[in-house]
Order: structure tokens, then sequence, then C-alpha cells
């Protein structure tokens, strides 16, 4: 009779067919991980840039200046009326048509609603709540 040692551990075919099993899973739940991830990305830059507006509006009573803000593709650029120093913003997530807005004295906005695109789609952002402090 023979005694053969008992061998610890998993040979080469079952680490194989982990490995091939994990892969296969990791490629169906990659994209969907990587949308979510975009998503969440514009998402949160679209607080960022409600909140670089409600600062605009903000400042823009406080010092008793209208401030003119300019959007195009990923960018914003915003100055007082009368003066030539400007301020950018970029952003990575999220898009604009060229489209203008103005704050007024008043820290209140020319237009109720700005058009802006992310996740493959355009959005319209209420400017309402900036209106509204």
């Amino acid at each position: 009779m023979h005694n053969f040692p008992i061998k610890k551990g998993f040979t080469l075919i079952e680490l194989m067919v982990v490995l091939a099993i994990m892969g296969t899973a990791f490629a169906l739940v990659g994209p969907n991980i990587m949308k979510s991830y975009d998503k969440v990305k514009a998402q949160s830059e679209v607080k960022e840039l409600t909140e670089i507006l409600k600062k605009i509006s903000y400042k823009a009573f406080i010092n008793g200046r209208s401030v003119d803000v300019s959007f195009n593709q990923n960018h914003i650029q915003y100055k007082y009326t009368d003066s030539q120093k400007t301020n950018k913003v970029s952003f990575n997530f999220i898009g604009f048509p060229e489209q203008d807005l103005n704050f007024t004295s008043a820290g209140f906005t020319n237009i109720n609603n700005l058009t802006l695109y992310y996740n493959g789609n355009e959005h319209l952002l209420s400017l309402d709540e900036i209106n509204d402090l």
C-alpha cells in the first residue's frame, strides 16, 4: 500500500478557470461602472456650477455691480460689467452651448434657465433657486 502525501493548494487549471470567470464578470460589469462614474461626476459638476452661480449672484449684490457670465463648450467666464478682469472655470463632464447670462447689481439673473449638456443629453438648469436667495 502506497502512502501518497496530501497535496494542499489549487491546480493550475482551477486557477485559470477562476481567473477566466472573474475576467468575464469584470468585462460585463466594467462599462456599467464607468457610466455610473461619469453620471455621478457630471451631477457633481452641476452642483458645483450651481454653487459658483450663487457666489457670483452674492458678489453682484454685495458689491452693487452687475456681472456678465459667458458659457461656451466646457467652461464659463465671468467678470464685472465695468471691468476687464475675467475669471474662468472649466468643467470635464458638463458642457454648454454658447450663451450669456447677466447678474444685475441686485443679484438677479436675466434668464430663468440655463442649457447644459451631460451624459449625452441636453438639460435645463433652473436658475429660480439662485434668484430666490
